[in-house]
């Protein structure tokens, strides 16, 4: 199976589950063109939350996650139709 970009950004954000995840680690595991790729997601994530870190502005406290009061175990981004699962 060939792994996407979108499902490696989603693999690194913690919105895949089950199934899906463990076909990303399978498929990481063996290849590692697919392996480095997802170090290097997992690093640039790394590098935008630390030079975010420190920032409070109206708009990234307005942009964090809020609880979903219909869906306790999801969360909505606000300001989008978004959701992830926690």
């Amino acid at each position: 199976m060939k792994i996407t970009d979108t499902e490696l950004h989603a693999f690194v954000d913690g919105q895949l589950a089950g199934e899906e995840r463990a076909c990303v680690l399978e498929e990481t595991a063996t290849s590692a063109q697919l392996a480095a790729r997802l170090d290097e997601l997992q690093n640039l994530k790394q590098l935008v939350q630390l030079a975010f870190r420190d920032v409070d502005c109206p708009a990234a406290r307005s942009a964090r996650r809020q609880p979903d009061e219909q869906h306790p175990d999801t969360a909505t981004v606000v300001g989008t139709d978004l959701t992830t699962r926690r």
